[in-house]
């Protein structure tokens, strides 16, 4: 099994989930299990009702580090088993051959855990673009128009708009600009009026069936 590159946001927590105390761990995984709703803000207030050492991770923490190595399993189409055992063999982090051990174990107990299984899966289901939407601005613009002599007023002007979107593309940040004259502007606002109708639609008939909304959101 090919190790896992950790990344240093997530380093630190995997490391003390190693060196925590067998007890802690049943403990967080009992706390994810019982999470009622599978949502990201629901698994990490379940784990802030365990009480954490002083020092070390707090629940968000533990939460993101958690459904990052889930998110990776799904992405690469392996089992709890396999990604265990290659974050295990990780030599981005900094452990000794019994604490690999015990992350083995402590890891595989939380990544059993079905809330963590399902909120994982739908953050990969959501990444599975090429890009990633971040930010958006609109800015509107005037240009004089003159005629052959520039010593004379404007004989009119023309109105246009900048679409500014700011997205996540290979892991990078990045932005494009797109030029709008006001007729583009309608429709935009067309598309995206019927695209919240549709989101309301869509809700109330997964509401009516009992099917729970997955906010992989972060507060």
């Amino acid at each position: 099994m090919t190790p896992i590159i950790v990344p240093d946001t997530d380093r630190p927590t995997l490391q003390w989930l190693a060196k925590a105390p067998p007890e802690l761990v049943q403990q967080l995984a009992a706390a994810i299990g019982a999470a009622a709703v599978p949502q990201r803000t629901s698994l990490a207030a379940r784990l802030g009702e365990v009480r954490l050492p002083e020092g070390g991770p707090g629940a968000q923490q533990i939460t993101d580090a958690l459904l990052g190595v889930n998110s990776f399993r799904f992405s690469h189409g392996q089992t709890v088993e396999e990604t265990v055992e290659g974050l295990a063999r990780s030599q981005s982090l900094s452990l000794g051959d019994e604490e690999r051990v015990r992350l083995r174990e402590h890891m595989a107990a939380l990544l059993h855990q079905r809330p963590l299984e399902v909120v994982a899966k739908a953050i990969d289901l959501r990444s599975e673009q090429d890009r990633l939407f971040h930010l958006s601005r609109i800015y509107t613009d005037a240009r004089p128009v003159y005629g052959d002599d520039a010593d004379l007023d404007p004989v009119g002007y023309v109105s246009f708009h900048i679409l500014k979107i700011d997205h996540y593309e290979d892991g990078d940040y990045r932005s494009f600009r797109v030029a709008l004259d006001d007729e583009d502007l309608d429709n935009l606002r067309d598309s995206v009026d019927r695209a919240v109708r549709k989101r309301g639609s869509l809700h109330r008939y997964m509401q009516e069936r009992h099917i729970p909304l997955i906010d992989v959101e972060v507060d």
